[in-house]
């Protein structure tokens, strides 16, 4: 009772900092481009209100020094947020047709997201200098549409992976899958699975949920292409912004399994907040993937191959190698790790040994890092020559 009457006045204080969660409400819900900058701030006043208003002395040590640590983020949240911008602006980008509207994207039970229903559709991107594409993609059953795809063949060939792999600010006929199936030449049914975004949990997810009815009347030659980026480790732990509605897969008893969605009520919540701010992103740009995540990757790339395989699927892994720093010291642990699950693995940079010296002549353009058709007409050949399928 005595240390109540002691402290009656900074315990006072402190209940006023309950007012930060009412004025957190509103930031994050009514002006959430800038919520962390005001959040930041109202938080190093209430710090600083508390400090000042207290008559002990540790406690306004407390108050001033956490106020300061406050001040900080404040100051480099709001530099980020003004930088930002800036750099937005000036590029000047804009993406506009069918691929930028409501009606192109749609929830996805299995998946998170998807495309909302099959059509073609329309897709422009440009910058203030020049327009970057200016395409058109085709869906059917669920799927990008590849144009000498044979319906009629019974050997399959399966592609994984995200817009790459997808064909993003490419026509049907200039994706990997398209080269692909021109040079063996046009014998295969072609299964694109890839979207924008995806990462190796939607791949397993497609694999558990239907890829065993799309290969239910095939029996002859199958196999499947996953088209991997080191980035893919972030996107199977929920750490995009644009697929916190994707599946979520980690090991239970030693098997991995899907154990939800990413947007579970608290986990989700937090993590959706946290993408407001241009620290948090500034920071999962440049963090080194956790070996927690790479062993998740890792488990969901063998656990994919694995049902592949039960399914008279060969499943192969293309590596692109271009940029490893998002893995750094766990790269060739990765890669050990896939070998020994007995993956085959394909690299860019026996692909396209120039491929980072030749940026501009693989990819779409300086304001676009996608690769461009070249790009995948090379990939094409050198995958048909390693799996010997190439016609002479």
């Amino acid at each position: 009772m005595q240390w109540i009457l002691k402290f009656k006045k900074e315990l006072k204080l402190l209940l006023w900092s309950g007012l930060l969660l009412p004025l957190a409400f509103i930031e994050f819900t009514f002006c959430p481009n800038y919520a962390w900058v005001l959040f930041l701030l109202s938080c190093w006043l209430f710090l600083l209100f508390i400090g000042i208003r207290s008559k002990i002395t540790w406690y306004k040590i407390i108050c001033f020094n956490a106020g300061a640590i406050f001040f900080a983020l404040f100051l480099f949240e709001g530099y980020l947020w003004i930088r930002d911008n800036r750099l937005e602006k000036k590029s000047g980008i804009i993406s506009t047709g069918d691929y930028a509207s409501t009606k192109y994207n749609a929830p996805n039970s299995f998946l998170g997201y998807g495309i909302k229903s099959d059509g073609i559709y329309s897709a422009k991107k440009s910058s203030l200098n020049h327009e970057i594409y200016n395409v058109i993609y085709t869906f059917k059953n669920g799927l990008r549409y590849t144009p000498n795809t044979n319906g009629e063949s019974d050997n399959t060939i399966l592609f994984f992976g995200c817009s790459l792999t997808f064909g993003e600010g490419l026509n049907d006929n200039s994706t990997l899958p398209f080269f692909f199936n021109k040079f063996a030449p046009q014998k295969n049914k072609i299964l694109n699975y890839g979207f924008h975004g995806y990462g190796p949990h939607q791949m397993l997810a497609s694999i558990e949920h239907r890829v065993h009815n799309d290969l239910s009347t095939h029996q002859s030659k199958k196999i499947a292409i996953y088209s991997f980026l080191p980035t893919h480790i972030s996107r199977a732990s929920g750490y995009s912004p644009w697929d916190q509605a994707g599946p979520k897969y980690d090991w239970v008893n030693g098997n991995i399994q899907q154990v939800g969605m990413f947007n579970d009520f608290v986990s989700g919540w937090i993590i959706n907040k946290l993408l407001l701010s241009h620290t948090f992103k500034r920071w999962m740009m440049r963090r080194k993937a956790s070996h927690q995540e790479v062993l998740i990757t890792l488990g969901i790339i063998v656990k994919s191959s694995a049902l592949l395989k039960s399914n008279g699927v060969d499943f192969y892994l293309f590596f692109w190698d271009n940029d490893l720093r998002v893995l750094g010291d766990e790269e060739q642990f990765f890669i050990d790790e896939l070998r020994k699950a007995q993956i085959d693995l394909f690299f860019l940079h026996d692909a396209i040994p120039d491929y980072n010296q030749q940026l501009s002549l693989y990819t779409l353009s300086p304001d676009d890092a996608h690769p461009n058709a070249v790009a995948n007409e090379k990939i094409a050949h050198y995958l048909l020559n390693q799996l010997k399928l190439q016609t002479p």
